[in-house]
């Protein structure tokens, strides 16, 4: 997933993993996935509860990409 590897990690298969964890709409997902948005507080502390993945990786800069 485009995320994960800007973050140095793989955690997710699709956009519907991400659906799940963060009770979104796909397109919203996909975004995400996409670095079309970037991570909200609250979806970062999906991640750290439902995944393990350290805050630190999450709270890293990434550019995001123009819609």
């Amino acid at each position: 997933a485009a995320l994960g590897g800007a973050l140095g990690i793989c955690v997710w298969q699709n956009a519907k993993d991400l659906e799940t964890i963060f009770k979104c709409s796909r397109s919203r997902a996909w975004e995400i996935l996409q670095r079309k948005r970037a991570l909200t507080l609250a979806q970062i502390r999906a991640l750290v509860r439902e995944l393990g993945i350290p805050a630190e990786r999450l709270i890293a800069e990434y550019k995001i990409r123009a819609a």
